[in-house]
């Protein structure tokens, strides 16, 4: 940019490839000047690749950067963790019917101030119920509470994957 005086990639179109190449070699590879050349015209010499399907689908919330601070009761924790799920279970749905797969585990991740994340991982049972992910992700997290302690957590993270496809036919 500063060398060239180039703000726009029209601009960096007027370059000649020989001026470039000088600065920044031949490679027709990042960052060579052949490769700035073409990548200005327009050109890209890279094979078209088949899209990697996401390994997991997932959902969280960071609630000490928000106006409602850490979660310190249940009636809180189930309520969040609902609007949590039903981001990924509406995930879920669209990948059943668009991809032909379904997860098959369900993770949630959470943190209270401080303290380190705490990880539980369940089987997600089909069909996908909203209602029954939410209430095996809760008792989950209520299980790390059985002593009484009070929770207080600071972020929570759910998280579906080990996809497999739906059988054919």
């Amino acid at each position: 940019q500063e060398e060239f005086h180039v703000e726009t990639v029209g601009e960096l179109q007027k370059i000649p490839c020989p001026l470039l190449v000088s600065k920044f070699g031949d490679s027709p590879k990042p960052p060579g000047g052949l490769w700035v050349y073409q990548i200005a015209k327009g050109i890209c010499l890279q094979p078209v690749k088949d899209q990697e399907l996401a390994k997991s689908r997932g959902s969280g919330k960071d609630f000490l950067r928000s106006k409602f601070g850490a979660l310190n009761d249940f009636e809180k924790i189930e309520k969040w963790l609902r609007e949590i799920v039903s981001q990924v279970y509406e995930l879920l749905v669209k990948d059943r019917e668009r991809l032909g797969r379904i997860a098959t585990n369900m993770t949630i991740m959470f943190r209270e101030d401080g303290e380190n994340q705490k990880t539980r991982s369940c089987s997600l049972r089909q069909p996908y119920s909203l209602d029954r992910m939410v209430s095996d992700l809760f008792h989950a997290v209520k299980k790390e509470y059985s002593t009484g302690r009070r929770p207080a957590i600071a972020s929570m993270f759910v998280s579906a994957s080990n996809f497999q496809d739906l059988p054919k036919g």
